[in-house]
This record gives C-alpha cells, structure tokens and sequence, in this order.
C-alpha cells in the first residue's frame, strides 16, 4: 500500500488536505507514478476502473496535527469527505479530504425539478 498527502490552496489560503492510500496488490503499476505533477485521483480515473465506489461525508474539528501542519486555527470546523473505490472484490484506493469548514458548503436536492 502506498499513501500520498497533499493540501490544495486558495490563493495563498490552505483549504484542503487529503490522504490517498492506494492498494499496490491490485494496482502494482502506482508504484511507479510521479505524482509530483498529476494527481493520484485524476491518474486512477483515467487508468483503473472501479465497479464499486463508497463515499461518506461529515463534520468534525480538524486535529491539532492537522492544523499545525496545515497552518489552520485550533479546532478548525471541518467537512470531511472520505471516499472508499473497489474493482471487484480488491479495493483499488482509499481517500480522506478534510476541507476547511468555512469555505464550502454541500447542497443536495432531490426529486423533480
């Protein structure tokens, strides 16, 4: 298994932080990606099909961990993404977005329009 970590910013402003672990047993050729200059998502959809993806979202207060690394403030109010993929019965990656609470917002609307 192999994990990458890497943060999105906004101007200067850090918005997002991600881990990605992929499962090098079903997907051996991710070993070899540079990732450096495309990300690990973008280069899995184009390159391993899924037949089964999970995704849970959810709110916490981002670790002091995170939020030093990150440059946030203590407990910084969070919406979390984590995303779960498979081909068959091998899971293919495993990912977790924690976004800064403050700059988005979800909306869902189901039913006719």
């Amino acid at each position: 298994m192999t994990a990458r970590s890497c943060r999105s910013l906004a101007s200067t402003t850090p918005r997002r932080a991600q881990e990605r672990r992929i499962n090098l047993r079903a997907i051996p050729q991710a070993e070899q990606v540079d990732f450096s200059g495309r990300s690990p998502g973008h280069w899995l959809l184009q390159t391993v099909p899924w037949t089964h993806v999970e995704t849970q979202i959810g709110a916490e207060l981002a670790p002091a961990t995170l939020c030093r690394r990150i440059g946030w403030e203590r407990d910084t109010a969070c919406l979390v993404v984590t995303r779960q993929t498979w081909r068959a019965e091998d899971w293919v990656t495993r990912v977790r977005q924690v976004f800064d609470g403050r700059a988005y917002r979800v909306t869902a609307s189901l039913g006719d329009s």
